[in-house]
């Protein structure tokens, strides 16, 4: 297993974040600047290995560093993800094998989802944070009662419409750096 980057610091960046636009990279490299969101890469393993099963330890470190500090603790705060609409929907439809889109959690005025993939090959292995609008996968898509909830509604189904058809949970890393993906 490769380790890429530490996934609570960027957590902690993320946190204090106020205003808009947000620069990515301010909140640790390296990034996948994808406008009005973000891909955090965290770790990658062979699926072969037995480096996967410390991919799955990492995942579950920073799931309860998740839990504890943007979840309550005692309580839980992170709302499940749903498969069926927005975000989830566009992580279903990939066609990678998606092992743990089942939270996300809320800082600031944005969503965060801790995604470990298995791309289509079978060989690699990847956990990554994805950093999106909170309004991805926290909106009513009933009819709006104001028209400017009707305005807000408009914009958040426009900023993901821009992002494509599905999410982007298939990335890359430079061979030189000692990990592919």
């Amino acid at each position: 297993m490769i380790r890429i980057a530490d996934g609570f610091a960027i957590l902690r960046a993320l946190d204090g974040v106020e205003g808009r636009p947000i620069e990515w990279a301010e909140l640790g490299t390296p990034v996948i600047d994808r406008g009005a969101h973000a891909i955090f890469p965290i770790a990658v393993a062979s699926v072969q290995d037995a480096a996967s099963s410390g991919l799955q330890e990492m995942r579950r470190r920073l799931e309860m560093d998740l839990v504890h500090f943007y979840g309550g603790d005692g309580f839980h705060a992170e709302m499940l993800l749903d498969l069926d609409a927005g975000y989830g929907r566009r992580l279903v439809e990939t066609s990678v094998l998606v092992r743990a889109p089942r939270y996300w959690w809320g800082i600031g005025r944005f969503a965060v989802v801790l995604v470990q993939s298995v791309e289509q090959r079978r060989e690699f292995e990847t956990l990554a944070l994805h950093i999106i609008p909170k309004d991805w996968v926290w909106y009513s898509p009933i009819t709006p009662t104001t028209k400017r909830a009707a305005s807000h509604l408009r914009r958040v189904i426009r900023e993901q419409e821009t992002i494509g058809g599905v999410a982007d949970v298939v990335w890359s890393w430079p061979s030189g750096t000692g990990a592919q993906g």
